[in-house]
């Protein structure tokens, strides 16, 4: 596993629970699956954008877990799995990515496996509605759902709520009307943001938002994905 600290393969320290906007109650039940101190498998099941890495490396800060993009191994071909029998808790992101190739389907069924009659705990992420080619034993499942608008604007509160910054509705509205579709994007910019409002010791408003992403150069979206301008572009 020598490569997990070559990689930086390491949670984001954002990437906490706490964090997470929780619409379904999927922390409660991944509480209750890590307090029933039972072995087995937890897969988080959705399509992307979903939150499912948000998750994956939440229980690995929270329960002192491994975090494990799959994603960031396929270079290193399927020996890349090596030594990840050992942690108690392992947290597989975008495990479909095995299906790549026969050899990492059948080196992940392995780890698995081997982990399994260890009685450790694996926790994998997969897109919703693949087939899967690794047998699963003793396996619990969770399935996320996309997040609407408003959804969104509410994960952007909270994420800056977290970082001590104070957004309101229609600032929230304004970060997700041009950033949304791409969730990881839009709480890098959230954290841009509070980085931003701090130095310059200004109090972020929907009005003050596109001037201060501009001047600091922060990348904006493409044209296509920018809402036509409306009251909150213009600062009065």
């Amino acid at each position: 596993m020598l490569h997990q600290q070559r990689l930086n393969l390491q949670p984001n320290r954002l990437m906490v629970l706490e964090t997470f906007y929780d619409k379904q109650s999927v922390v409660t039940e991944i509480s209750k699956f890590f307090e029933s101190k039972v072995s087995g498998h937890l897969q988080l099941r959705g399509l992307s954008q979903t939150g499912k890495t948000h998750l994956l490396q939440g229980i690995a800060s929270k329960y002192q877990g491994v975090y494990c993009p799959l994603q960031s191994l396929l270079p290193l071909g399927a020996e890349g799995l090596v030594g990840y029998e050992n942690p108690p808790i392992l947290c597989l992101d975008d495990a479909h990515v095995a299906r790549q190739s026969a050899s990492w389907v059948a080196a992940l069924q392995s780890l698995i496996s081997v982990r399994s009659h260890s009685h450790k705990v694996t926790v994998s992420s997969t897109e919703e509605l693949m087939v899967d080619e690794v047998t699963l034993s003793n396996l619990h499942q969770l399935t996320l759902s996309p997040l609407g608008s408003l959804d969104k604007q509410a994960a952007v509160q909270l994420r800056a709520k977290y970082l001590g910054l104070k957004l309101d509705d229609a600032s929230a509205k304004w970060l997700v009307s041009r950033y949304g579709e791409n969730m990881t994007q839009l709480m890098k910019v959230v954290t841009e943001v509070d980085t931003l409002s701090s130095d310059a010791k200004m109090t972020v408003t929907a009005k003050r938002l596109g001037m201060l992403l501009k001047q600091e150069q922060l990348p904006m979206p493409p044209k296509a994905a920018v809402a036509k301008p409306d009251k909150f572009d213009n600062d009065q």
